[in-house]
């Protein structure tokens, strides 16, 4: 059985207790390869300008080339970088200038924003140290940033990862399953606001609340009438790439200035998504070839999607996607196929009998009750114990509602149950690929340990979702603290971050180096 525990040990400490605190990360194999980075002395520390923000020198260059945004697309320390055409960053003297792009595929709500984000203590900057004019459009912040709302649940594991939970001031509980974020908001150490439809309750409670200096929203507006002076749209969910999605954790370290933070984590992730596609192509090379679809019930059709996320997760799991060749030929695929659910039936369940692992995404209001007879009835299997004319007598039925949040706020008890798919996965696709592997493997990759996000609930054989509340937040916290999922937080403290090197020593920082992620022989 190959294990997918981490391997980096550090001390316990409870994130209960102290949210803005975690474990240390160390990396206990030195890397056999070694790429150096030298700290550029010519550079004013970020930290250093914003502790004493009265002697800000605005003429100098403020952020070094380990504080800056990498890719593998620009060169180290870039004062220009693009990350897969979703956004940019200029560095400038001590202001970045951020950009939105809106890919094609974006949300068509989707509009490019400027944001330029100066360091505390500067001025307000109007031009560009070269002197062309900033866009006279452009929203300002003032960074790092101290404070934030969240309408939606998708930043809330970006943040965490990068050990800003205590940065959070504002939530809407109704979309929250962090057990830790829970823990916090009934326990009132941060702010909550609900949003009903057609009101604007939510955006003036932001736009109010004296803490809260960026929200963190999307093109969307997360279903909540936001619309204040603060919002900052982050479409991480809506980027194809399941890597691609995650990567968007460098777009929120512009503005805490942990662009370092993000790069380490985002490398982490990477390392480990390819680690857990290599043993499970190891495994799945020995039987036969097994096919896998997403499938869902949506306002009256049945669908098949095959978008490049979950084709990619499929891969990795050493599964074949299914996908519609003419759909993708297309210069404009759509990335799924509809059946009508009324005339289509029989159509629909014939493409499913060749599925050997089929995931259902069907929206369920009270998942707690989705039960095997309920879910398969969803899609037109009338009958849960006569499925062999709709399933392969050998399929795997997976849903994505395996760990949810509790129903209970400090607002409502009456609170949907929050599906942690919607949460951390887009931020963790390594962790959603050693579930999904596991499931698809049992005998031969280990599942992720307790404690650790689980995403996939096998309908078949009668799982019922998992519901984590706020008590929950202490085995969370231990099991980032004792390394045990895979790629966890990347926290001040780590080794690998240049602050923590002696003075003028060169940072070593390779994909080799990132055991984070590495596989143990059980």
């Amino acid at each position: 059985v190959i294990s997918l525990r981490n391997v980096l040990p550090s001390p316990s400490t409870s994130l209960r207790r102290a949210p803005h605190a975690a474990s240390t990360m160390r990396l206990t194999t030195p890397s056999p390869i070694l790429v150096a980075f030298f700290l550029s002395a010519t550079f004013a520390s970020v930290h250093a300008a914003c502790s004493n923000a009265a002697t800000l020198d605005t003429s100098a260059s403020h952020f070094a080339a380990v504080s800056r945004i990498a890719t593998d697309d620009a060169a180290y320390g870039a004062s220009d970088v693009e990350v897969a055409g979703d956004f940019s960053v200029h560095y400038d003297t001590y202001f970045k200038v951020v950009n939105t792009h809106c890919g094609t595929h974006q949300p068509y709500k989707c509009a490019p924003k400027t944001y330029v984000l100066r360091l505390c203590g500067g001025a307000e900057p109007t031009a560009f140290s070269n002197g062309t004019a900033l866009p006279t459009d452009a929203t300002h912040f003032t960074i790092p940033v101290t404070g934030v709302a969240l309408p939606g649940s998708v930043p809330v594991t970006f943040l965490e990862m990068l050990g800003l939970r205590d940065k959070i001031k504002l939530v809407n509980p109704e979309n929250v399953h962090s057990p830790c974020l829970q823990h916090l908001e009934q326990t009132e150490q941060i702010d909550t606001q609900t949003s009903d439809y057609g009101t604007a309750d939510w955006g003036d409670r932001a736009a109010a609340h004296s803490e809260v200096e960026v929200v963190f929203t999307d093109s969307w507006s997360n279903g909540t009438p936001s619309a204040t002076a603060k919002d900052v749209i982050f479409d991480a969910s809506s980027d194809p790439g399941a890597l691609a999605r995650a990567e968007w954790i460098k777009f929120i370290s512009l503005f805490f200035n942990l662009e370092e933070r993000a790069n380490l984590y985002f490398t982490r992730e990477k390392t480990a998504f390819a680690s857990i596609s290599t043993a499970t192509a190891a495994v799945a090379a020995a039987t036969t070839p097994k096919t896998c679809a997403w499938v869902q019930l949506s306002f009256g059709n049945y669908e098949i999607s095959y978008a490049t996320y979950k084709q990619e997760l499929c891969v990795g799991a050493g599964l074949v996607p299914w996908t519609d060749a003419d759909d993708l030929a297309l210069a404009k695929p759509k990335y799924k196929k509809k059946f009508n659910a009324t005339t289509s039936v029989a159509a629909f369940h014939a493409v499913l009998a060749t599925i050997d692992v089929v995931i259902d995404e069907t929206y369920h209001p009270a998942p707690t009750n989705a039960t095997k007879a309920v879910v398969l009835a969803e899609l037109g299997i009338a009958d849960p114990t006569a499925t062999t004319a709709s399933l392969k007598t050998t399929a795997l039925f997976l849903r994505t509602d395996g760990h949810v949040s509790d129903a209970v706020t400090k607002l409502t008890d009456s609170n949907a149950n929050a599906l942690d798919w919607y949460e951390s996965a887009v931020a963790r696709p390594a962790l959603v690929l050693a579930d999904l592997a596991h499931k698809v493997w049992p005998a031969a990759i280990a599942a992720p340990a307790d404690g650790c996000a689980q995403y996939f609930r096998d309908v078949l054989i009668g799982e019922m979702p998992t519901v984590n509340s706020n008590e929950m937040c202490d085995t969370w916290s231990a099991a980032e603290n004792e390394q045990k999922c895979l790629n966890n937080p990347v926290l001040v403290t780590d080794t690998y971050l240049a602050a923590n090197k002696s003075p003028g020593a060169m940072l070593a920082v390779t994909a080799a180096s990132f055991i984070a992620a590495a596989f143990l022989l059980a």
